[in-house]
């Protein structure tokens, strides 16, 4: 399979969300056995100590379970979701 698919199913459909909502994804570039990649969200919203970050979630290539790893994904992508509207709700009032 080449590099750039992730050899589970669910986890690809799970990238697959993160990408059409505007993710990055970047694929490791050495040959680990358990971190396939990470996925980086484009916002910037409130972090700790009232810093900026973003949303950054490890892809494991090998996961114990792949459909509880494809739907931490998704929590990620929802929360990241729920922080930005959040924001936004903060900056307007």
């Amino acid at each position: 399979m080449a590099r750039g698919v992730h050899p589970k199913k669910e986890v690809r459909k799970a990238l697959k969300q993160l990408r059409a909502a505007g993710w990055t994804i970047e694929v490791a570039a050495g040959g680990s056995a358990h971190g396939w990649g990470t996925a980086m969200c484009p916002y910037q919203h409130r972090g700790d100590a009232a810093g900026m970050s973003r949303c950054v979630q490890r892809i494991l290539s090998t996961p114990r379970s792949e459909g509880d790893h494809a739907n931490r994904l998704r929590r990620a992508l929802r929360k990241c979701e729920q922080d930005v509207a959040r924001s936004e709700l903060e900056q307007s009032e």
